[in-house]
């Protein structure tokens, strides 16, 4: 089977899988870079691959690319979500279950103090990993989504205050208790999420092998938080891309959407190229790598 990207955009108020259209990435991301996390800022995509030390700028209407190496700590990677803050970038290390901080300006990572009490720090073994991260940058607050527990009965999401403390940048939960609990429907798993413009709503995206969607979390007007505790599925406005998805996988693709971010009021969503674990060096399946999916 074809080992391809897919790049989709929506427009989140016209969500529905017959709205998907498709186009390439550029050339430069046919090597099998695992392509799992993205955010945007302005008229740009920052691609992140999950473990080859590099951010990819996208610029969906010019389709050009620029290439950031980093500089990482030397230890395991496993970059599962990323979130822009002012001319920083956080990261999740799902083999660590651990969220991080890098400077774009420099490429280097910086030192991030993050509450003791956040769960996953502690008990890895208790769940799967952070897998998407997102933030509100007027109000300072950066979302942690947890894809699952251990039965994917039902994720996390952890709400922190960013702040400066003695020029360290430091994560403090907002909430008295430790995470917000939301239902998932059975086998399933949350792969990313994102803040639109000018919304108080957190997309985020959900999938199983053959079962892809969009659950729309409402969050608090006067702080930004989930408006309770626990969250069923009732508490969510839920959308389908299943067909549409499942199309390109019948014709060689890869689903594993493994990340979202908006630009205006066209939401990208980004797949995987890899079954399995892949090799930066290697050329991945050809002709074709990538594709756009537009409401347009």
């Amino acid at each position: 089977m074809k080992n391809l990207w897919l790049l989709f955009c929506i427009l989140p108020s016209l969500v529905s899988a017959q709205e998907v259209l498709f186009s390439e990435l550029p050339p430069a991301l046919h090597q099998q870079y695992e392509l799992s996390a993205m955010d945007s800022r302005d008229d740009t995509l920052y691609i992140m691959s999950e473990n080859c030390a590099t951010v990819f700028k996208y610029y969906p209407d010019t389709e050009t690319l620029t290439i950031l190496p980093l500089t990482l700590s030397d230890q395991e990677y496993d970059i599962e979500g990323i979130a822009l803050y002012q001319q920083y970038l956080f990261f999740s290390n799902e083999a660590s279950n651990t969220i991080h901080l890098l400077d774009l300006h420099t490429g280097k990572e910086l030192p991030l103090d993050v509450d003791s009490s956040f769960g996953p720090c502690q008990d890895f073994k208790r769940g799967k990993g952070i897998e998407g991260l997102e933030i509100d940058e007027k109000r300072g607050i950066l979302y942690a989504l947890r894809e699952s527990n251990f039965w994917f009965s039902e994720a996390s999401l952890y709400c922190f205050q960013i702040e400066w403390k003695n020029g360290q940048c430091t994560l403090s939960l907002l909430a008295d208790h430790e995470e917000f609990l939301l239902q998932l429907p059975d086998g399933e798993r949350y792969t990313d999420m994102a803040l639109m413009p000018n919304s108080n709503e957190l997309y985020l995206f959900r999938s199983k092998r053959g079962t892809y969607g969009m659950d729309i979390l409402p969050l608090a007007q006067i702080n930004g938080l989930p408006t309770q505790e626990e969250l069923s599925r009732a508490d969510f406005r839920q959308h389908n891309f299943s067909a549409a998805i499942n199309t390109q996988g019948e014709k060689g693709y890869n689903t594993n959407v493994e990340g979202i971010a908006p630009i205006g009021d066209i939401l990208y969503l980004i797949s995987d190229n890899v079954f399995g674990e892949g090799d930066c060096g290697e050329e991945g399946s050809k002709p074709v790598f990538g594709k756009i999916f537009n409401f347009q």
